[in-house]
């Protein structure tokens, strides 16, 4: 590890989350090891290819669209969000087991990281106004939510250097439109009955 990770504890931490899958064992560590390149583009290239060779082109397809939600996402997204951003199946809007098992498909280049969130009770909005102003308002209710990150910002860089077209358009604009057009037709059929797959036009963005 010392010697191929070029003084780099990324590379480590890397190379050791890729020994703990599940198909290397004690016979094969070594030569695992052995298979692992040398220095943190080559180790992300590796894994990139992985992702990229999975048997099943659906998976691959969903995988690059996470990929992409998180990179251009102006913020950690919650496993709920990832959902709708990413286009997983509607399936997966409630379901965060099954997100998850889509966040692992992307290789060792994302973690799921809990945070706690405030939202402010129920009976704020039914306080007046002169209440609020005076002070007298609800206590918030603490929750945990997931969301999602790469595991290094060197990770962002390197999907998004011009050695990977065929993850991005040649134009980031078209890839936040496309974004924008799955959030907004999410918003607007929030309430209605949904499909089992989402039904996107793509010829325009809905009310932009």
């Amino acid at each position: 590890l010392s010697q191929k990770s070029e003084s780099t504890f990324l590379w480590v931490s890397l190379a050791c989350r890729e020994l703990r899958k599940p198909k290397i064992r004690t016979i094969n560590t070594q030569m695992a090891l052995d298979k692992l390149p040398i220095g943190l583009t080559k180790l992300y290239e590796r894994i990139h290819d992985q992702i990229m060779a999975n048997e099943f082109p659906e998976i691959v397809e969903h995988v690059k669209n996470i990929l992409r939600a998180v990179v251009l996402a102006v913020r950690p997204l919650s496993l709920v969000e990832l959902a709708v951003v990413a286009d997983l199946p509607v399936s997966a809007d409630k379901d965060t087991q099954q997100v998850e098992e889509y966040i692992e498909q992307c290789g060792s280049l994302l973690v799921l990281q809990n945070v706690t969130i405030e939202s402010q009770d129920d009976t704020r909005n039914n306080k007046s106004g002169d209440d609020l102003l005076n002070g007298e308002d609800s206590p918030g209710t603490f929750a945990q939510e997931t969301t999602v990150h790469f595991i290094h910002q060197s990770v962002k860089d390197y999907l998004l250097s011009c050695q990977h077209g065929s993850l991005f358009s040649p134009s980031l604009f078209l890839e936040h439109e496309r974004i924008t057009r799955r959030c907004l037709r999410y918003i607007d059929t929030f309430n209605q009955p949904r499909t089992a797959e989402r039904n996107y036009d793509n010829s325009r963005i809905l009310g932009v």
